[in-house]
């Protein structure tokens, strides 16, 4: 099903690609240059268009796209109960705080920097000029905050998950060790024990020595020893797989010895089984979710920030052309020629209102495309998510950035 599914991704993938990525990136610059037909494009018209309509479509379009997926493996649900997440409230708290901080100086340093003269001519005071525009640093505000809160928040989820992933990872082993004990007459207790010795350092094995010391110490029944509420060694480990095979583990330990070696020795095949499944699953899907994620850390940026540099200079074509027919006689009368013909050259939208559009466009983007990518990878996975776009939308718009200030130097001297 999964194989399917990924065939059947090409399509929808390229449409979500051309028709809800390059081309609104790519009209990008021609929005200035519509005035000079008639088409006048004010802010709300703009913010309503890159900011809503566009994110919105494409948002719905790809969770379209994510619902044909079949279902696979579930991801571990994680409760804020975990041990490692005891004080988890506090740090939202703190780090809700933080971001705040850090985002409100961010996003008004554009505006203190010409406050204090603007030194070395870094703030842009109208197109073309500087090295970027006053609202620049409102679009790093905006990321900086999704970011600290990503990476502060969900950091401890990720380090859980990863460790629940190692666990299923070593399990399969972990069986075959102790079925084969198992059946060669041992206790449960002595099994898991010398499963433990054998596995030492894995976290499965400290698992199994916990298991150990409560049949020993605890003088409970092998299920207590797993799943008890306040002491069982399973009872931090939110994965379904382990806790459904050692589930079976305890129903077929009542059996004799070489049954329920046997038995433990074939959930451990099937074990192995499923991470090739696992693994051909993200083989087949590596092509679409590697260009989403290109998309949205390289592909989009990029061109965002040459089509917003190009943009400008069209701005300031423009605004020369209309400064130039202003100083010319009464006998042209160019301004009225372009009056009549709806053809104004003042633009309706800022410069800098224009680049924080945009750029508020591209951190949606890079969330609804990492979404995406996640979605199609792991599935509705949130922590792994949050910590995924922790990790992509500073790379993201450090590129746009750096684009969009190379450009513009270049293009400064067209101009």
């Amino acid at each position: 099903m999964m194989d399917a599914f990924a065939s059947k991704l090409k399509t929808p993938t390229y449409v979500l690609y051309s028709i809800f990525i390059l081309i609104p990136l790519a009209l990008v610059a021609l929005i200035p240059a519509v005035s000079i037909v008639g088409v006048r494009i004010d802010t709300l018209t703009l913010i309503l268009i890159y900011n809503i309509g566009l994110p919105l479509f494409t948002f719905f379009y790809s969770e379209y796209i994510l619902l044909s997926r079949p279902a696979t493996f579930s991801p571990p649900n994680i409760s804020d109960n975990h041990p490692q997440l005891s004080n988890i409230r506090t740090i939202r708290k703190n780090v809700i705080i933080a971001a705040a901080i850090v985002g409100l100086f961010i996003g008004f340093s554009g505006y203190i920097i010409l406050y204090f003269g603007n030194p070395f001519n870094i703030i842009s005071k109208e197109a073309m000029s500087g090295l970027f525009l006053p609202t620049f640093p409102i679009v790093w505000a905006i990321t900086a905050m999704i970011t600290i809160y990503s990476m502060g928040v969900y950091t401890p989820y990720k380090k859980i998950r990863d460790g629940i992933k190692q666990v299923e990872n070593e399990f399969a082993d972990s069986m075959f060790i102790l079925g084969r004990r198992i059946s060669e007459g041992r206790s449960a207790e002595e099994a898991f024990s010398h499963t433990s010795q054998t596995m030492k350092g894995s976290k499965i094995g400290e698992a199994f020595a916990d298991i150990a010391k409560n049949l020993s110490c605890m003088r409970t029944t092998l299920h207590g020893a797993i799943f008890h509420e306040e002491y069982g060694a399973f009872k931090d480990i939110y994965s379904d797989r382990v806790h459904t095979m050692m589930k079976l583990l305890t129903e077929s330990v009542h059996k004799s010895h070489e049954a329920a070696g046997m038995a433990i020795i074939k959930l451990a095949d099937h074990l192995k089984e499923l991470q090739d499944v696992e693994t051909n699953i993200k083989r087949s899907l590596y092509d679409v979710t590697s260009t989403m994620r290109s998309t949205a850390i390289i592909f989009a940026p990029l061109i965002a920030g040459v089509t917003l540099a190009l943009s400008e200079v069209i701005q300031k074509i423009l605004l020369n052309m209309s400064r130039e027919s202003s100083h010319m006689t009464d006998d042209y009368d160019l301004e009225g020629l372009m009056s009549e013909a709806g053809t104004g050259m003042t633009q309706n939208v800022p410069p800098d209102i224009f680049l924080l559009v945009v750029g508020i466009y591209m951190v949606l983007l890079v969330i609804i495309l990492t979404r995406f990518a996640g979605g199609i990878e792991y599935g509705d996975d949130r922590p792994q998510f949050m910590y995924d776009l922790g990790q992509t939308l500073p790379v993201s718009i450090m590129v746009f950035t750096v684009t969009t200030v190379v450009s513009r130097i270049i293009f400064s001297s067209m101009v």
